[in-house]
């Protein structure tokens, strides 16, 4: 389990770009599964000992113990030697994967007058600290419309903290220059029903069409606001609502090395949603199909 999150924790770390905490993952999953290779070469050579001292009988095996003793006592003094190795290895791979895989809210937390280094310190005033931290506290959350649909459809606001009104405007350049990108992926769904006596499993409808045609900007907001429409209930193979909103936001930051920073987010719409729905930590049960969100919008069927 502990080489599998170290795995995990480098996988993230590449997807990140962040190099440092990379390595420093690839350090600790290699001592945790070195550990681990020792300690199963360990448990073999005892267990085949135990098979050749359980094939002989008398003064046989009383010798066959005697050496299988001296043989494995030798053995394990060494794979304890390589075993602490390892362990300072995985030990010091964790330490430089948490030291660099550093949270928003831990980069906010350095740039601020308690911070343990005195070089990123912002020197900021009290406001501009707290309107930072707002930013981060809910950078994703989707609250209710005032402005109605339509009779039986319900508005909704997708709020975006950190960037401005005006970030999926394109400019006069190829898209891979544009600050901000954003792109969605949306399933309709109906949630399983094991009480029935033929268990119904969950059916996972894609609706980023329905959600992206009904899209539009909000002109007037301090920050990044999309209001859309959550689309009508449909009824799925199985006869029964799809009703529950499943969607799913890329957010990618251009960075001063022209590299983006991507951030996904997953968040669910019930129809009795308790508002401000804000992201969990789940993942989808269907892979994303991103879906760019751009100015001006564009619904294309390739995306049903």
């Amino acid at each position: 389990m502990s080489t599998y999150k170290h795995g995990a924790e480098w996988l993230d770390a590449i997807k990140q770009g962040n190099a440092a905490a990379g390595a420093g993952a690839a350090m600790a999953m290699s001592g945790s599964a070195g550990l681990t290779a020792t300690s199963a070469y360990g448990f073999g050579r005892t267990y085949f000992s135990a098979i050749q001292i359980g094939s002989v009988t008398g003064e046989a095996r009383a010798q066959a113990w005697a050496t299988a003793g001296t043989r494995l006592s030798g053995l394990f003094a060494r794979l304890n030697l390589f075993g602490l190795a390892f362990t300072v290895l995985e030990l010091a791979g964790t330490w430089i994967y948490n030291h660099y895989n550093l949270s928003e809210r831990d980069k906010w937390l350095l740039s601020t007058p308690w911070t343990t280094d005195s070089t990123k310190n912002r020197k900021a005033s009290l406001a501009k600290y707290e309107a930072s931290l707002a930013k981060l506290s809910e950078p994703v959350s989707i609250t209710p419309a005032v402005e109605s649909a339509g009779a039986g459809q319900k508005s909704v606001i997708l709020n975006i903290q950190g960037w401005p009104n005006n970030a999926l405007v394109q400019r006069l350049a190829l898209s891979s220059d544009q600050p901000y990108r954003l792109s969605l992926s949306a399933w309709q769904v109906q949630l399983a029903d094991m009480s029935k006596f033929i268990p119904v499993g969950e059916v996972w409808e894609r609706c980023t069409f329905d959600v992206v045609e009904s899209m539009k900007v909000l002109d007037d907001a301090s920050c990044l606001q999309l209001q859309f429409t959550v689309p009508a209930p449909i009824k799925t193979r199985l006869g029964r609502k799809a009703d529950q909103l499943m969607l799913m936001f890329r957010l990618e930051t251009r960075q001063s090395d022209d590299r983006y920073r991507k951030d996904d987010y997953f968040l669910k719409l019930p129809p009795d949603s308790a508002f401000p729905v804000t992201p969990i930590d789940e993942t989808p049960n269907e892979e994303p199909i991103w879906r760019p969100i751009q100015q001006p919008m564009l619904a294309l069927e390739l995306y049903k």
